[in-house]
């Protein structure tokens, strides 16, 4: 009995002694295979960043595309970020749609990471300029005649033409009066000029402008939104581009293209040689072009008060 009872103790003592021995050598390997995944996240060349590079910039300079891409790191490293920007596992793998509002010159933007080449890279598509919008400041005040009023007076009887009837006789169309010419506007100080791209996206701080080549839009109604702002309430940007285009297709002298208020949704434009020409944001500007081309033909266009497309598929003049 003595015998049988010393045998089963010292097995016991044995397997307590086997299971000790596995554990402390599966608590090592564990700590090995913790180690050697820490080196391969801090230290080893699989995860180093040699080079951060941008591409698809034309008009930004690449040093301010280095900036951003920086800024995109500061803000979505995670909890690597402590590896640094040289370490390929703590830089993200998107650019969200808030970071865009860190440069507004650019449309889109993505990252992507190469472990072979250890490169990250910033693809970038740039905002194109469509025309420059200016925010004229309410202290402005026009020449000798004040700030354009902006519409005509409702009163005023005029020649309708039906935009909507193709077979419209223009060379029928006659003019129900004659024009002084228009009102002369004064240099205007403090106000502030952007590029706006087709989405109606101010990117970047511009010059005014003058004339057909270079389109600008004088803005007495809104306050600067500042680069990163929008022009317009979004369902008016695309009639906006299309009243631009019918302008620049016109061959007008421009003198001058107004939003005078916001509220009543209309763009005037004011022209050296001819009337001034009222545009509503509500609806696309499209078919207003042959009407336009149409009355500009005839020799009594210049002595024309005015051209109202504010009705859709139709227009006045006087």
């Amino acid at each position: 009995m003595e015998l049988n009872k010393y045998l089963s103790e010292s097995r016991r003592r044995r397997q307590k002694r086997v299971r000790t021995i596995r554990l402390v050598v599966g608590v090592f390997i564990v700590l090995l295979l913790v180690a050697g995944c820490m080196w391969l996240a801090v230290r080893s060349p699989l995860v180093r960043v040699d080079r951060i590079v941008a591409q698809g910039n034309n008009a930004i300079p690449t040093s301010d595309l280095m900036a951003f891409a920086e800024e995109i790191f500061a803000r979505h490293r995670g909890w690597l970020g402590f590896l640094g920007t040289h370490n390929m596992l703590a830089w993200p793998t998107t650019v969200a749609s808030d970071d865009l509002a860190l440069e507004p010159r650019l449309a889109f933007a993505t990252l992507s990471k190469s472990y072979f080449a250890h490169t990250v890279t910033l693809t970038v598509t740039e905002r194109q300029p469509v025309a420059v919008w200016c925010f004229v400041p309410s202290f402005a005040v026009a020449a000798s005649e004040g700030r354009p009023a902006g519409s005509a007076t409702g009163a005023i009887v005029a020649t309708p033409l039906d935009l909507g009837n193709s077979s419209t006789d223009t060379a029928s169309l006659s003019v129900a009066g004659a024009m002084s010419s228009a009102p002369s506007i004064a240099v205007v100080y403090g106000e502030s000029c952007y590029w706006f791209d087709e989405t109606g996206t101010l990117f970047e701080p511009a010059f005014d402008a003058e004339g057909n080549l270079l389109l600008a839009i004088h803005d007495y109604s809104q306050k600067d939104p500042g680069a990163g702002g929008i022009i317009l309430p979004p369902r008016f940007i695309a009639n906006l581009m299309s009243i631009l285009t019918v302008v620049q297709d016109g061959g007008l002298r421009l003198k001058e293209i107004q939003l005078n208020t916001i509220g009543l949704e209309e763009i005037d434009v004011t022209t050296y040689n001819g009337p001034t020409i009222y545009f509503s944001l509500r609806f696309p500007a499209g078919d207003t072009s042959s009407a336009l081309r149409s009355l500009m033909s005839k020799p009594t266009f210049s002595r024309l008060q005015y051209v109202d497309f504010r009705t859709q598929d139709r227009a006045y003049y006087q």
